[in-house]
């Protein structure tokens, strides 16, 4: 076959299968909307924890109005 021909048919079923799959093809999908951020963090405790999940400290809280720390 022809050089010129071979490259003419690439071109010409590349922009069929284009236009197929642009019309053809389901909606692309969308992620969700993102969560508004948090402007206020509430706990009566926070523990820090290491990349083994093995905990390295404790923020917490003491009835007597205080903060602790271990």
């Amino acid at each position: 076959m022809n050089n010129k021909l071979v490259i003419a048919f690439a071109l010409v079923a590349g922009l069929v299968g284009g236009l197929l799959a642009r019309y053809l093809a389901p909606p692309s999908a969308f992620a969700q909307n993102q969560a508004p951020v948090t402007k206020e963090l509430r706990a009566q405790s926070f523990t820090l924890v290491d990349s083994s999940n093995r905990t390295v400290g404790t923020f917490s809280f003491r009835a007597a109005a205080s903060a602790a720390t271990s």
